[in-house]
């Protein structure tokens, strides 16, 4: 069994996973997006690999898809890290921490409405990158 230990940012550390670090996960900076969040908690908790940090942040066999401008899985998310953290709004993040209003001016409300359900639901960044153009 490892030793449980604590890193630079006083999270608890098991050998490569973080325990329970939702109150832990830096506050973002204005226009900052969602992922670049996640770095800088990767960073900050010294994780030896992005795995696990996803695991320290979405739980166990946590898998993300399309990352970067529109991430899945951001209502777990907002559930661990609870509402007197920013990042507890899944509405929230989407609207202020992802790519979403960026596309928003080249699509109609409509288009908007339906990529945002989509991040807020199980078909999550695919359904909404098809809706605005983006899937490959």
């Amino acid at each position: 069994m490892d030793a449980l230990s604590e890193n630079a940012c006083g999270a608890a550390v098991v050998g490569a996973r973080l325990i329970d670090p939702g109150y832990r996960l830096p506050f973002p900076m204005p226009h900052e997006t969602i992922r670049s969040v996640w770095e800088r908690f990767h960073r900050m908790s010294m994780s030896r690999s992005m795995k696990g940090t996803l695991e320290a942040l979405f739980g166990p066999g946590a898998r993300l898809r399309s990352g970067h401008c529109l991430p899945s899985r951001l209502v777990e998310l907002s559930k661990r890290v609870g509402t007197d953290h920013p990042l507890g709004n899944a509405q929230y993040v989407i609207e202020q921490h992802t790519t979403l209003p960026f596309h928003c001016y080249f699509h109609t409300t409509y288009q908007r409405d339906h990529v945002f359900a989509s991040l807020l639901s199980e078909r999550g960044p695919a359904a909404a990158r098809a809706t605005l153009g983006l899937a490959k």
